[in-house]
């Protein structure tokens, strides 16, 4: 009987969730989406719903509103951005992904040892469509990868931007020495009130290099989580 009324419940909080939705308010210029990974990018018109399985991205001087869980996001230009990304995640679910990505395994390299980016990327567990990647525009997209993340700890969906973000480090490990990138994923970490993970990333931290002013900022925060 228990067990019957705990699938009940799961059943009624999914439906819940699924019945939320995400409604695209406003559009301004080119900004596209894509369903799955097999779908064709077709352009964002006001008024259409977005499903988790969806991405979005903006080209120069487009921009977006958009509707999610309640919240009016703006998705400003040149920024890739996936839907599933915009819901809530208790600390416990947030433990267990990063415990999951910790033993995920890198990216492949290919015979020059760089990274190789896929045309599809995995995100939580689900396939998200995200653009042809070729070797002229991987640094684009990944600038249009971090605006994304950055609007996810704005907005305050801070599990899904720490695990964006991380995820985005495995394919561009040059992120690893972006400072302020670094500690966006730190500062999000203590919004979830994870005391020493935050100061486990901030410690990371200090093996990159850093200016005298970063490296102050990083130990007076180890110093101010570690007193709490």
């Amino acid at each position: 009987m228990k067990k019957l009324i705990v699938i009940l419940i799961a059943l009624t909080c999914s439906q819940s969730l699924a019945g939320t939705g995400i409604t695209v308010k406003r559009v301004k210029g080119a900004a596209e989406v894509r369903r799955g990974v097999s779908e064709e990018w077709v352009r964002v018109k006001a008024g259409i719903a977005l499903g988790p399985e969806n991405t979005i991205k903006t080209a120069r001087n487009a921009s977006l509103t958009i509707l999610a869980e309640g919240r009016k996001l703006n998705v400003p230009e040149l920024t890739v951005l996936d839907v599933g990304d915009l819901r809530e995640m208790s600390q416990e679910e947030l433990l267990l992904k990063l415990a999951m990505a910790d033993v995920r395994v890198a990216p492949p390299r290919d015979e020059s040892g760089e990274t190789v980016i896929p045309n599809t990327t995995i995100v939580h567990g689900k396939n998200m469509a995200v653009p042809q990647i070729t070797a002229s525009n991987q640094k684009d997209f990944r600038d249009m990868q971090v605006r994304g993340t950055k609007l996810l700890y704005d907005y305050g969906f801070y599990p899904t931007c720490i695990l964006k973000a991380k995820q985005t480090m495995l394919y561009y490990p040059e992120l690893k020495s972006r400072f302020e990138f670094r500690c966006m994923i730190a500062n999000a970490l203590e919004k979830m009130k994870l005391k020493g993970e935050a100061i486990g990333e901030y410690l990371s931290l200090t093996s990159i290099k850093l200016s005298p002013s970063e490296r102050e900022k990083v130990e007076d925060n180890i110093r101010r989580l570690e007193q709490h």
